[in-house]
């Protein structure tokens, strides 16, 4: 049995480009990332995969904007009502600089079948036929331990890294 998924990836969500001084110019790339956003979703929904994957960047920044947070919580319902599971592993722009704040992603694990892998310990993802290893990398932590932890399993062997 093959195991479909999508893959995407820095969508930067609320990325407003301040470098022109040209109004429209500053939002239409934020539009442009809302846009594609969208379009990836639209396309999960057409063609039904064992689930989408995000890995890093889905915001631009660690406190988004209301807005980026508002479509970015439209399109994570569009796909847990489509019954399409929805996994994200955090990115640099995603997560809080300080221990005492948290990250926005845990709003979004309320919609069903939508987990957010932001803790940055190793996690075997289980699905079904095959298994996928996920953490993510901060080099801040004590990364190398995660590391050492990842195994390479084909359901007969596992064999450690």
């Amino acid at each position: 049995m093959k195991l479909r998924f999508i893959h995407f990836s820095d969508s930067h969500l609320g990325f407003v480009d301040y470098t022109s001084d040209d109004f429209s110019v500053q939002k239409a790339r934020e539009d442009d990332a809302y846009k594609t956003v969208a379009a990836v979703i639209d396309y999960a929904i057409k063609t039904k995969p064992d689930f989408v994957i995000h890995t890093g960047d889905f915001f631009h920044r660690p406190s988004p904007y209301n807005k980026a947070i508002v479509e970015a919580g439209k399109q994570f319902k569009r796909l847990s009502d489509a019954g399409i599971p929805f996994y994200m592993i955090a990115g640099n722009h995603d997560l809080p600089k300080s221990e005492d704040t948290r990250a926005i992603h845990e709003i979004y694990e309320m919609f069903p079948g939508c987990k957010i892998f932001y803790d940055q310990k190793y996690t075997v993802l289980d699905c079904g036929t095959s298994y996928f290893t996920l953490f993510r990398i901060s080099f801040l932590t004590n990364h190398l331990e995660e590391i050492k932890k990842i195994v390479i399993t084909d359901r007969r062997n596992q064999i450690s890294l």
